[in-house]
């Protein structure tokens, strides 16, 4: 017997998002036109097909990332600078952190979100994320993580997908009365934004970019990243 449940308008985001069951997270492959197009370089969106992630699977994926921040003592007030490329995965664990009560930075950061290890600065705990071209998280070759960073393809698989009872609101500040603007975030309508990739390689993750898709999730709706 199939049961559906329907969660109230007033219910904490959170729990909101997690009985979600429709795609709330799209990221797109360049299309075959936009690949061949002689006058542009080859887009590369950082996908090899299309991606559709629930809102389940994506306060899932932020379950995970609350487990990582307990083990690595990152907590509420941690300072998070963002260094990876705009793709699902980068904002799956940025939110995760977002509900754990990090505070997304630019200098200054407790904790890094890398691709490239040797990005850290200062006293940074690197966290090192190899997009992956699907949906599973992947180890790059070409990418040696040393003992003091943490590898995200090898720690987020092994912690708990639940959060035991619910998380707490986003960071103070994601949601801003204002909406995020700028040249990547074009807003489709009030509950569906699309986080544009652009024609050469991803542009990197920006604040911006999670206050986005806080905003369209916060009001019932959806991201999708996409080429142009």
């Amino acid at each position: 017997m199939v049961s559906l449940t329907i969660t109230a308008d007033d219910a904490p985001f959170a729990r909101r998002l997690a009985s979600t069951a429709r795609p709330v997270l799209i990221h797109l492959p360049a299309s075959a036109a936009q690949s061949a197009d002689p006058g542009t370089r080859p887009a590369d969106t950082g996908v090899d097909d299309r991606i559709e992630i629930s809102g389940t699977v994506l306060m899932r994926w932020a379950a995970k990332v609350h487990g990582l921040c307990l083990e690595e003592d990152l907590t509420d007030g941690t300072r998070l600078r963002l260094d990876a490329p705009l793709h699902w995965m980068s904002l799956a664990v940025a939110l995760g952190f977002a509900f754990a009560g990090a505070e997304l930075v630019e200098e200054r950061a407790d904790a890094a979100l890398l691709t490239d290890p040797d990005h850290a600065r200062g006293r940074e705990l690197p966290l090192v994320l190899s997009p992956p071209r699907g949906l599973q998280p992947m180890h790059t070759a070409e990418v040696s993580v040393p003992a003091d960073a943490v590898d995200l393809a090898d720690a987020l698989p092994t912690q708990p997908d639940l959060y035991d009872g619910d998380p707490e609101a986003v960071a103070p500040g994601l949601l801003l009365p204002r909406r995020p603007e700028s040249e990547s975030i074009v807003w489709e309508s009030e509950r569906c934004v699309a986080l544009l990739t652009g024609a050469g390689l991803p542009p990197a993750l920006s604040r911006d970019h999670v206050e986005a898709a806080v905003r369209a999730w916060h009001a019932g709706g959806s991201v999708t990243l996409r080429a142009d």
